[in-house]
């Protein structure tokens, strides 16, 4: 549904939270989707702590009051998700993102500029 609804979007797929801890320290993402319940007894909670870059994490979780206790500043998706809140949250994550992306390019051009 992404790939069709934002064509431009290049994603990547993890497995683990490992494997997309490993990605999120590598790559500076605009947007991470992630379930609360990773593989084995995983959570997404080592994600949210990590998170470096801070990057945008969007949870989805049927288990709401967990995850609001445990990562209280995450945007929530709750389970079944409804596919049009999953466009609009999209769309304006990637939105505000283009707009940190165009001040991060300032603030280095600006930066080189009075080295």
């Amino acid at each position: 549904m992404l790939r069709r609804d934002f064509p431009r979007l290049e994603i990547s797929t993890a497995s683990s939270a490992a494997e997309a801890k490993t990605l999120m320290d590598a790559f500076e993402y605009d947007l991470v989707i992630t379930d609360w319940f990773l593989s084995g007894s995983e959570t997404a909670e080592t994600l949210i702590k990590n998170n470096y870059h801070m990057t945008p994490i969007v949870v989805m979780t049927a288990a709401e009051d967990r995850v609001k206790e445990n990562a209280p500043n995450v945007e929530l998706w709750s389970k079944p998700l409804k596919i049009n809140k999953v466009r609009q949250s999209v769309t304006q994550v990637l939105q505000v993102s283009q707009i940190i992306h165009g001040f991060r390019q300032m603030n280095e051009k600006l930066g080189r500029a009075l080295a």
